[in-house]
């Protein structure tokens, strides 16, 4: 099973098991997504923004970082472009678009490992998907 990570509040990134977390009323209420990640053989459910949460590709690049969905990856013989990584489902496979969110390509084990380097991610460098 693929895992995730999310940004918690406090500003620290947890890798774990995605959840959603529910009120304990009758209405079932959905208080945000928690990644459960154990620390020293103990379980943690921790509360992260919602848009930080990104899957785990499966794939390494360049420098055999793990590529998670919402990294911004950058080719090293391209320095003004970088691309942001997104499930396709038209595809059913991952891929990068571009600044205008244009598809630009399907990522491959080896097109990553060979290439690509991971830059950033959307949650801590959003500018990093500028118009070059």
């Amino acid at each position: 099973m693929k895992h995730y990570r999310g940004k918690t509040k406090d500003g620290d990134w947890v890798y774990g098991w995605y959840s959603e977390s529910y009120t304990s009323s009758s209405s079932y209420n959905v208080i945000g997504p928690h990644i459960r990640h154990l620390d020293k053989d103990v379980l943690y459910e921790s509360e992260v923004i919602p848009e930080s949460v990104g899957q785990s590709t499966g794939i390494e690049d360049k420098h055999e970082k793990e590529v998670f969905g919402g990294d911004r990856i950058r080719p090293w013989d391209d320095d003004d472009r970088s691309l942001v990584v997104v499930w396709d489902d038209e595809g059913v496979c991952w891929g990068t678009v571009d600044w205008e969110g244009k598809k630009y390509m399907r990522l491959g084990v080896l097109d990553l490992r060979k290439v690509y380097g991971v830059i950033g991610n959307a949650t801590d460098n959003p500018d990093l998907l500028e118009k070059p």
